[in-house]
């Protein structure tokens, strides 16, 4: 596993992030930087199997203090041919296991 990768508001559009959502941390994808924050496409728990984009895209605009950090590309993993991934991130195995 690995730590997040804490930048100082560098996250660029297409990068990996983790957020805070109602208390709860999950895996996205930046799609744009806006004034106070991003707009994330965050992805679903595949219980047991890892992370999946949702059917329909699951974007909202996030604050940066609900931006936990950047994860590295090289930790999402694609595991299946049903576009399950595996995201090694200590933060979110943490919560999810």
């Amino acid at each position: 596993m690995e730590e997040l990768i804490q930048e100082s508001r560098e996250e660029k559009v297409g990068d990996y992030v983790c957020i805070e959502y109602e208390g709860e941390l999950y895996p996205g994808r930046v799609e744009e930087i806006v004034d106070g924050g991003l707009r994330v496409n965050t992805m679903t728990k595949c219980i047991g199997l890892g992370w999946k984009w949702p059917t329909t895209k699951d974007e909202l605009i996030y604050p940066w203090s609900d931006i936990e950090g950047v994860i590295n590309p090289s930790c999402v993993i694609p595991i299946n041919n049903r576009g399950v991934f595996s995201v090694k991130c200590d933060q979110l195995f943490s919560r999810w296991g």
